[in-house]
């Protein structure tokens, strides 16, 4: 009798910073559905991962679904898996921190119910070769990786039926293959044909029992579009359960734990650095991804598709760094934390060190690190939650190792490119400058509101944006649930209008020359053209006088050569940067042109009522999305009601306020969407200049916590 050994792995996870009604609703869709019709089938065994944010959520508002999760555990027909507690991407993390989410993780299981996982879902499935070491280091036998990566190594066939060891360091790890195949038939297919594939697999059993693997996201089972009508409202999942209680006398319903007792491994095996092969197809240039959809599509044309898929490659994760700007700034800021925690002195440490180590945990949290079908990086509040942890483990870790009295100045390559950066930091602010790149800051922290104001996100080209003028929405879709991977959705019409590309990252203090002030609906739309490269200044940095940064660059505008200036400075322990502005003409032609500077703010929304724009005196200008001018004004604030602040902009003599709001268009699980990344601000003022003349500005940021509403700016 044909037998195949087949293992059931489900991975739930909802990120850090994502909303409650998105975990209330996956839970009443996916999650809580699942295990009614998994308890009905007490013969099913299912391993699982449930991410350590959703825990938490699950503890504190639905703690009835833990407690079946633990039921089951104690009953045997769930096994937990382990990984890192937070959904960290293990193989960006330092060492330490990888153990730290791994421990976090086997510490939750066993003290709830005695059990600790033996094996890792390494998130996102990406692999690198020394995470053998750490997994195993960590008390893990086991973890389970795409087929794809396994194929990429020049495993075919029934050579995937099975498990596989490798080593690193000396230290040894199993890897379990997981079927794609698998992965777009369930729930997609009927059960029948899932029954058929596994058929497929059986063989005489012989010392190469095959075993079969299916793992993926729970979301599926509910959560995504039309799922939880197919898997319970026409009995998917029970119907599926039914047809391997069938088939039980051929298709052994196993765990990992068992299979690893019970089958050989079929050998040793290194694996290449990579991820599941949509995720490998992401990271790349949206030029490249259309180049190679091409490519696949001719392949799948000519009848080659299958023989040559093993050899195609994608990209590598880490590139998403090099794809978004913002992604590697995430990165890099979260390097800088985890260091500086770890250097947290012995003395400290019981009192602050375990607070400071869960937020940056919690700042690990992967899913706004990148971008692919899911929003991830382009949902504002997922980056606003890992900065918000971020900049709380900061200034934990920096309060039991400076005094708290006055500004500090570092120089240091903090984004990791190699350069030289600046930072400003008081116990208000903590202010981020690039010279290399136009003198502008990337990051301004509000360090007692934890909140990054520059936690935007530029404008740019995704493959998948040749596709939005095809998208349909929801309600006018026809036919039964389809993979996220292969339905065209939008949730709204008309996003072929806000297909803008920005010409440099989104970031605040933004030199521009142009030929005259510009409209806010052009400078909205792109349709400006800056003179000159001020805008890309390569400065440099000037001897240090105190807690400020001083800037020292030159630019070619309309034949004219101009010597620039440009300094940040804190006041004291006050929230409040003020930025001057020194031209001086070196020679050539008269310059007439506008200077302008840019500064966007990301404040989360642009429709709220409570989230505007106010002159001074007090009157409401609009919301943070409207467009709109202010002639000839010393001032302007936003007004953020959620978090009670105000942020004042302000200038030393009159200017001219346009203001803008950001949006993009992305791909999410439930289509197309737009959304708002941030407000900008751009100051608009006269630069008239010849040989030998000079010029000066000096913007000032100010920081107000309001107590309950904004009377005036």
């Amino acid at each position: 009798m044909k037998k195949v050994r087949f293992i059931l792995a489900i991975h739930d996870h909802q990120p850090v910073g994502n909303f409650d009604d998105v975990f209330q609703t996956a839970t009443e869709k996916a999650y809580a559905p699942f295990l009614d019709v998994l308890e009905a089938f007490p013969e099913i065994p299912v391993a699982l991962h449930v991410s350590g944010p959703l825990l938490e959520w699950l503890e504190a508002h639905v703690p009835s679904v833990v407690e079946r999760i633990l039921t089951g555990v104690r009953r045997g027909q769930i096994t937990p898996v382990g990984g890192g507690f937070y959904e960290p991407i293990l193989a960006l993390l330092p060492e330490r921190d990888r153990q730290g989410q791994l421990e976090t993780m086997t510490a939750w299981w066993k003290q709830r119910c005695d059990a600790a996982p033996r094996g890792v879902w390494t998130t996102e499935r990406i692999w690198e070769a020394e995470l053998a070491r750490t997994c195993a280091d960590g008390g893990a036998a086991f973890t389970l990786l795409d087929d794809s990566i396994f194929r990429a190594a020049g495993v075919e066939g029934a050579a995937l039926d099975g498990y596989y060891v490798s080593e690193d360091q000396g230290r040894v790890l199993a890897l379990f293959p997981i079927s794609e195949e698998l992965r777009y038939r369930i729930p997609f297919r009927e059960p029948d044909d899932v029954v058929e594939f596994l058929a497929s697999r059986a063989r005489e059993e012989s010392d190469a029992t095959p075993v079969v693997v299916y793992g993926d996201d729970g979301e599926k089972f509910g959560s995504w579009p039309k799922t939880h009508v197919l898997c319970y409202g026409e009995r998917w999942l029970a119907r599926f359960f039914e047809a391997l209680r069938r088939e039980r006398e051929w298709v052994r319903m196993t765990t990992f734990e068992e299979a690893l007792e019970n089958v050989a491994p079929l050998g040793k095996l290194f694996l290449p650095d990579s991820s599941y092969r949509e995720m490998t197809e992401w990271v790349m240039p949206a030029t490249r991804i259309e180049a190679y959809d091409e490519l696949v599509h001719d392949l799948n044309r000519a009848g080659l598709l299958e023989r040559a898929r093993p050899f195609l490659r994608g990209g590598f994760y880490r590139n998403f760094r090099t794809k978004y700007v913002e992604a590697d700034r995430l990165y890099t800021k979260m390097m800088e934390v985890s260091a500086k925690v770890d250097r947290i002195p012995a003395r400290s440490k019981a009192k602050i060190g375990e607070r400071a180590r869960q937020a940056l945990y919690r700042g690990q949290c992967n899913c706004a690190y990148w971008h692919g079908v899911f929003g991830g990086l382009y949902l504002p509040h997922l980056r606003a939650a890992v900065y918000e942890n971020l900049i709380e483990a900061e200034r934990l870790a920096e309060s039991a190792s400076r005094p708290a009295d006055a500004p500090t100045r570092e120089e240091s390559d903090f984004d990791l490119d190699g350069r030289i950066e600046a930072r400003l930091a008081n116990d208000a602010l903590a202010v981020y400058v690039d010279p290399a790149r136009g003198g502008h800051a990337w990051e301004i922290d509000l360090r007692p509101q934890r909140f990054n104001l520059l936690a935007t996100l530029a404008r740019r080209h995704e493959a998948y944006h040749r596709l939005v003028p095809q998208a349909v929405t929801e309600s006018e879709a026809t036919g039964h649930a389809a993979s996220i991977h292969d339905v065209v959705l939008t949730k709204e019409r008309g996003l072929e209008r806000w297909l803008v590309v920005d010409d440099l990252p989104r970031e605040s203090f933004v030199d521009r020359v142009f030929d005259r002030v510009p409209s806010p609906e052009d400078l909205c739309f792109g349709r400006e053209v800056e003179r000159g490269r001020l805008s890309r200044i390569d400065y440099s940095i000037a001897k240090p006088r105190g807690a400020s940064v001083r800037l020292t660059g030159r630019a070619d505008v309309d034949g004219a050569t101009l010597h620039v200036t440009k300094s940040f400075a804190l006041a004291g322990n006050e929230p409040r940067l003020e930025v001057s502005y020194a031209v001086e003409h070196g020679g050539g032609a008269p310059i007439k042109r506008v200077f302008t500077v840019a500064c966007d703010f990301a404040l989360l929304t642009g429709t709220a009522d409570d989230r505007y724009y106010l002159a001074p005196g007090g009157r409401r200008l609009g919301v943070l999305g409207s467009t709109g001018r202010l002639d000839d004004a010393s001032a302007i604030s936003l007004v953020d009601g959620w978090q009670q602040i105000a942020c004042r902009l302000a200038a030393d003599r009159p200017v001219t306020f346009l203001h803008y709001p950001v949006h993009t268009v992305s791909q999410s699980e439930a289509g197309f969407e737009k959304i708002f990344q941030s407000a900008c601000v751009v100051m608009a003022t006269p630069l008239h200049l010849g040989p030998g003349d000079s010029w000066s500005l000096t913007i000032t940021l100010e920081i107000r916590q309001l107590e309950r509403r904004a009377t005036g700016s």
